[in-house]
């Protein structure tokens, strides 16, 4: 039976330079780190590590539907590509992200979202495959996740005393896999959990129960037609914290009420429950007796001061706006993604510096009073203003200083920036 052996040479790869120590032209790349890059020689395997410079990468979050077609564009496989029915544009937007994210200047972080979207959908492998190319393996925390996070840094400034005006911790490597700050290797490495079929039709069914229920209230905001929209707004903070007390309790009760024989799935602790008893933590490490922890519970969610957590405000303002809009006699309710796109703008927005949305939301937070009140200078781009998009790329690059471009060219060759657009035929 043969032998197979592993040449460590075959994993030093262009550009190749002089070595030092041998004088060979055999000095290539190894690998990169965060802050500094390994260079070996295929001959004598000299090695040297260099120091790369500091690093502040611009944060885009893009929606599925622009992965969706981007993929499409580039991938001849689709019926869309074959039949000439994917708009030029994503092909040419593809090229100036991939091209900025190997240029260490831009990080396209994947979410949730993605990966749930694409669950659903025909291409699942290939939409992976666009995302990862251009987060590199970056990923947002879940949005539950950052929720939790802001929540119980708004409760814990609240018990203290809540003087002055919530400045809520919105440090963008909190909510990320890894810091962004950082080099980007060569490669992404990639582990692929198969979905189960089972979980794929409970999303698709929840998907389908949540887009019922948006129709129902979307028709009774039809009706209310004498509400401002701060009524709106303040009916949608109010419904958050009575819907996570009422979980909340609901729990307590259930966990009460378990009898021997009962699911025991029935004790699974519920997010909000799990949410609720973080919070009263921070009450109990600020020296809240634990007798008065149900009292302060109850005053927290009734306070006004929710409404500057970040999420809540912004959700409950871009709701406020659809709301307001079905009063003043809007016909079509939302489509059944705009519960998913509330819910990942509401929490990723305060942590990009720019977002590429769907025409609604986009339209939505352009426009008054939510565009005054969302709190935040992150850049909105939707179809309706991709033009701009791509001359706001284009004012990345051409902003970047010729020392770093120098730089990538000797780290990782020449030709790095060049899009992958040859992704698919591999």
């Amino acid at each position: 039976m043969p032998t197979l052996r592993f040449d460590p040479r075959s994993l030093i790869g262009p550009p190749f330079g002089t070595c030092p120590a041998c004088g060979k032209p055999e000095f290539g790349l190894l690998d990169v780190h965060r802050h500094s890059y390994t260079k070996r020689c295929r001959n004598c395997m000299n090695t040297e590590t260099f120091r790369l410079p500091t690093l502040q990468k611009t944060v885009l979050y893009l929606d599925q539907f622009a992965i969706s077609n981007m993929m499409k564009a580039i991938n001849q496989y689709t019926k869309a590509n074959r039949l000439g029915r994917v708009d030029p544009f994503w092909a040419e937007l593809f090229d100036r992200l991939d091209s900025l994210v190997k240029l260490q200047v831009l990080v396209c972080a994947d979410s949730v979202m993605h990966q749930e979207e694409s669950a659903l959908a025909p291409y699942y492998g290939a939409l992976r495959r666009m995302y990862e190319q251009l987060s590199h393996g970056v990923s947002f925390d879940a949005p539950e996740t950052i929720k939790r996070f802001q929540l119980v840094d708004h409760a814990s400034w609240w018990i203290t005393g809540a003087e002055g005006e919530f400045v809520p911790d919105l440090d963008r490597n909190s909510i990320l896999s890894e810091p962004i700050d950082g080099w980007q290797d060569r490669f992404i490495l990639t582990v692929e959990f198969p979905f189960d079929q089972e979980w794929i039709d409970q999303l698709r069914e929840s998907r389908n129960k949540t887009s019922r229920e948006l129709e129902h209230l979307f028709s009774e905001w039809q009706k209310d037609t004498e509400k401002t929209f701060d009524d709106w707004y303040w009916a949608e903070i109010r419904a958050f914290a009575e819907a996570t007390l009422q979980q909340y309790f609901l729990y307590l009760r259930r966990f009460a009420q378990y009898r021997r024989g009962q699911d025991p799935a029935d004790l699974i602790p519920t997010p909000s429950f799990l949410l609720v008893r973080e919070i009263q933590d921070a009450f109990v490490q600020a020296g809240i007796p634990r007798e008065r922890l149900h009292e302060k519970t109850l005053e927290y969610f009734r306070s006004e001061t929710l409404a500057s957590i970040p999420f809540l405000r912004i959700a409950a303002l871009l709701w406020a706006s659809i709301a307001r809009e079905a009063a003043r006699g809007r016909r079509k309710p939302p489509t059944r993604g705009t519960v998913t796109d509330i819910e990942m703008i509401s929490a990723l927005l305060p942590y990009c510096d720019a977002m590429f949305v769907d025409r609604e939301c986009a339209g939505h937070l352009r426009n008054e009073p939510v565009k005054s009140r969302v709190g935040y200078p992150t850049r909105i781009f939707s179809l309706a203003n991709k033009s701009e998009f791509l001359a706001y790329l284009d004012d990345l690059h051409n902003q970047i200083p010729r020392d770093h471009l120098a730089t990538v060219r000797d780290v990782y060759g020449p030709d790095w920036p060049k899009p992958f657009s040859e992704m698919y035929e591999t």
